[in-house]
């Protein structure tokens, strides 16, 4: 069966989600496994790394900005920026404020 495919990806591997769990709720607890103290995200021009441990409070930091300035699930947010490394951060904590 063919699929009209915008983006694809090399990895096959698929996995289910409990229906109560979000993609940024999975992503978090996976950060805070034994891998906790390695590189998640690297900025290749920087050199910039964001650790696994890191991924959640700076995710919940960006939730909570959302928050104290109005956001409310279901909004949509729009991030221009060169930072690639944090952008990854910026999606979870879009997705943890209901984005």
């Amino acid at each position: 069966m063919e699929q009209n495919v915008t983006l694809d990806s090399k990895c096959k591997k698929f996995f289910e989600l409990p229906k109560e769990q979000t993609v940024a709720d999975y992503i978090i607890r996976k950060c805070g496994t034994s891998q906790a103290q390695h590189p998640c995200i690297e900025n290749p021009i920087s050199g910039e790394t964001i650790q696994y441990a890191q991924v959640e409070p700076f995710s919940r930091n960006v939730a909570s900005f959302l928050f104290a300035n109005g956001f409310a699930p279901g909004d949509i947010v729009i991030n221009v920026s060169h930072d690639g490394a944090n952008l990854h951060v910026f999606f979870i904590g879009v997705w943890l404020a209901g984005g």
